[in-house]
């Protein structure tokens, strides 16, 4: 018999002053946007998404960009970056330091802060049906 006592894979946390230099844009509605480096080219079809809902990517949100190996703590960012609501695409909560499971599509919170996990940009951009559900979601976030 072999029991195991640990089942899962240890990653190491990127700095906060790492992170901090990634952080792109104004963020006047405390709103968060984290996406993979890799898609900085679905840069205008995230900022067209998010015209839908009347923030504009430079002025209103503060984006970062982050790799897979590149895992965070949010939580060491959000009173520096005074977060209200954050937006994940692509990445698992453990990505950026929740030890928990979400649904994508989903609304959650977390004390003060509002999270949606969803697909990579990549995969909305080319589906039909997952454009409806980021669309869905980000209506409910963003209407009172």
């Amino acid at each position: 018999m072999n029991p195991q006592l640990i089942n899962f894979s240890l990653t190491p946390k990127t700095e906060k002053a790492t992170i901090l230099e990634l952080c792109q844009g104004n963020n006047a509605k405390g709103v968060c946007l984290i996406y993979n480096a890799v898609e900085i080219e679905k840069l205008p079809f995230l900022a067209k998404i998010l015209a839908a809902v009347q923030l504009d990517i430079k002025d209103d949100v503060i984006t970062i960009s982050s790799t897979i190996k590149q895992s965070f703590s949010l939580s060491d960012l959000s009173d520096e970056l005074s977060l209200k609501k954050v937006i994940i695409f692509g990445f698992s909560p453990q990505h950026i330091g929740l030890q928990v499971q979400f649904q994508k599509y989903q609304l959650y919170t977390i004390g003060s802060i509002q999270y949606l996990f969803a697909d990579k940009l990549e995969l909305i951009e080319q589906t039909k049906a997952k454009k409806g559900l980021l669309w869905g979601a980000l209506q409910q976030m963003f209407t009172k």
